[in-house]
């Protein structure tokens, strides 16, 4: 059995709202990921697995978390994430 793509003003509406929700998932994720306090909740999700390897992984977020902390997300760069989620939402 052969699938056929839908075309016409439906399709490209559907296909419009998919592309503003994925838009807005990513821009989500650039902002959670640059707050220190997601990096702190990785390290403490990998050291709890109790093997040498996430323990690496675990220090290396709590390392990425005091960098952020330190030099915090630069501020322009934070006011376009934010007018992009206003923009997408």
């Amino acid at each position: 059995m052969s699938r056929r793509r839908a075309h016409g003003p439906a399709a490209r509406r559907r296909e419009a709202g998919y592309v503003d929700r994925f838009r807005r998932r990513v821009l989500q994720d650039a902002m959670t990921e640059s707050l220190p306090a997601y990096w702190v909740r990785r390290a403490a999700t990998f050291a709890a697995v109790g093997t040498s390897a996430c323990d690496e992984i675990a220090t290396a977020c709590r390392h990425h978390a005091d960098l952020l902390e330190q030099d915090g997300l630069a501020a322009d760069v934070l006011a376009e994430l934010v007018d992009e989620l206003d923009r997408a939402a």
